[in-house]
């Protein structure tokens, strides 16, 4: 039988996984952090574990998690299903070669993702549509120029279009000028939806 380890910091939903898996006789053990994760691994010796994204006031400490396992060589057959209720990170996690997405809210209704965590890539129903979204909404022919690259990639840096000008040796309304034309190409009301959707669609990095 598979061992299914999991990192979750909510108590309740917690407490519903242990029972999920007891009531379905699944091998299965848990913690609320990542403290001491690479020995509790070593011990313990699961062939899945789902990673929470989010613990305590660190949103990004699943993928933390993700980086370090996948660069033990002890843990490279190990199945990293990322468990979240945000779907907005699916991208980033499988660039991070997580093996599977699953939702929360999914998990909890569908007894039957449990048994999808034998698949090669997981992923339920919640995060294939917006993984389904987002690779709908990147439209062959958005391009945008080395300029505009320029000037987005710096934009995602915080930095403000004065900034940016005097980084790019620009006129501010030149950059400015840059950015509604970056907006519109992307369909983009706001600089901060323009700089998502160009990471999304990986059009900068």
């Amino acid at each position: 039988m598979e061992k299914i380890a999991f990192v979750e910091d909510h108590r309740g939903f917690f407490t519903r996984l242990e029972n999920l898996f007891k009531t379905h006789q699944i091998d299965a053990k848990g913690w609320y952090d990542f403290t001491n994760l690479e020995q509790n691994l070593l011990e313990y010796q699961p062939q899945i574990i789902l990673l929470d994204i989010s613990i305590g006031d660190n949103k990004d400490a699943g993928m933390d998690a993700l980086k370090l396992i996948r660069k033990k060589d002890q843990f490279r057959k190990m199945k990293i299903i990322m468990l979240t209720d945000d779907p907005t990170k699916i991208q980033e996690a499988f660039r991070l070669r997580a093996d599977g997405y699953l939702c929360k809210e999914d998990i909890q209704r569908n007894m039957e993702l449990l048994q999808d965590l034998m698949k090669e890539h997981p992923i339920s129903p919640k995060a294939a549509k917006k993984l389904i979204r987002d690779y709908q909404d990147c439209k062959p022919n958005m391009n945008l120029t080395p300029r505009e690259e320029s000037v987005l990639a710096l934009a995602s840096q915080d930095k403000s279009n004065p900034e940016i000008a005097a980084v790019l040796d620009l006129k501010p309304f030149t950059v400015e000028s840059y950015m509604k034309t970056i907006r519109f190409k992307l369909e983009c009301h706001t600089v901060q939806g323009a700089v998502a959707k160009a990471i999304r669609c990986q059009l900068i990095d």
